[in-house]
């Protein structure tokens, strides 16, 4: 590609071209704004072969996207802090914004990829309305399928012990949790949120991943769009239950990593047929059968979800079925104080490669419902 090549648009067509860019720049920064320092930050572009540099203000900003001939401009969601001073409270990134990536399923045909998208989109929007309480993210085209960008109100996930106990970066591990959570694990498979990664299109440029010619009009189908604006004037906070179910999934991430250097020299030899594991796993068939006044959530947690996901192997659909279906039949026996739907679905997102107790452990851990089963 040649960069700033007047040949493709005449000067009022690029005049037009920097004016809505501007226009981009500045939207994008208003997410930044009484939230974090707005310089410096880095952004990539075409020209600099999508490798991040540091800017010092806008206008430096819409230089470097003019050079790029507009093509593949994006900013970082998060400023360069001070080595020498990141242990300052001032200084610690506070995960305030949340990026999710969507993308076109290039295995589709077309329309079918498109509808496909639709709804993975819609459903994304939904709950993060839900989990934030009627939040307003920001939704682009980018071309190639759908950014969404999360603002909320929080401060450095460090400054909570329960979190920095868990973990040593408890803020920019919740870029993941709440990529993986809103997205309902739909996200594109090859991003991985972090500080450094959360690179933001701006609106009115172009992607490349979408330009099949130079010329004006398959530049304008290249063109990264504003779907939707978020609401600047209604910014949530990360809530207690949000809070709660990431504390559980870091506990969760943290048992398997101590579980996984423990047992990783015993993985390979310990290689279960069906016969066995319908021998070891009885009790947990016959629980799905048997509806439970009490212990609820926590046969949920530690019982049902794992089995169903990481022994049974079924999909997050099927397995909502099975468990929904359970919990129904309890609740007819006492009444059940949380939501169904909504429980299920966080211990879905929350269980990764977690596995269901045994009955041993289950008579040590919880011998009240070890012998209510029994």
């Amino acid at each position: 590609m040649i960069f700033g090549n007047n040949d493709c648009t005449n000067n009022h067509s690029k005049k037009e071209r920097i004016k809505k860019v501007k226009e981009g720049i500045d939207f994008i920064l208003s997410h930044f704004e009484g939230r974090q320092q707005l310089f410096p930050r880095k952004i990539s572009t075409a020209f600099s072969n999508n490798g991040q540099f540091t800017v010092y203000n806008k206008e430096q900003i819409l230089n470097e996207c003019i050079k790029a001939d507009f093509m593949d401009c994006r900013i970082n969601a998060y400023p360069v802090l001070d080595k020498n001073d990141c242990l300052s409270y001032s200084n610690i990134q506070s995960p305030n914004i949340i990026f999710i990536d969507f993308d076109l399923d290039k295995s589709l045909p077309y329309q079918k990829a498109i509808t496909k998208l639709e709804k993975t989109k819609n459903r994304s929007i939904q709950t993060i309305k839900e989990r934030l309480i009627g939040s307003q993210p920001t939704i682009l085209w980018t071309g190639n399928g759908y950014h969404i960008y999360i603002v909320i109100n929080t401060r450095p996930l460090e400054l909570i012990k329960e979190l920095s106990e868990l973990s040593k970066n408890p803020s920019e591990e919740f870029l993941r949790y709440a990529e993986l959570t809103f997205s309902n694990k739909k996200k594109d498979s090859s991003h991985n949120s972090s500080f450094k990664s959360s690179l933001l299109r701006i609106p009115y440029t172009f992607n490349s991943k979408n330009l099949l010619t130079n010329n004006e009009n398959d530049r304008e189908k290249a063109e990264v769009s504003i779907v939707q604006k978020f609401d600047n004037d209604n910014i949530k906070p990360i809530n207690i239950k949000l809070l709660r179910d990431y504390r559980l999934w870091l506990a969760d991430d943290d048992l398997l990593r101590k579980k996984k250097k423990k047992n990783s020299r015993l993985k390979s030899c310990n290689i279960i047929d069906k016969k066995d594991l319908a021998k070891k796993y009885f009790w947990i068939e016959r629980l799905l059968q048997t509806p439970l006044p009490c212990f609820r959530r926590y046969c949920l947690y530690r019982i049902l979800v794992p089995y169903l996901v990481n022994v049974r192997k079924l999909n997050d659909e099927e397995c909502f079925g099975v468990l929904k279906k359970w919990l129904e039949k309890c609740n007819n026996i006492s009444i059940i104080p949380f939501n169904i739907e909504s429980e299920i679905k966080t211990r879905l997102n929350g269980v990764k490669d977690y596995e269901p107790l045994s009955l041993y452990k289950l008579r040590k851990e919880n011998s009240e419902l070890y012998h209510l089963l029994n």
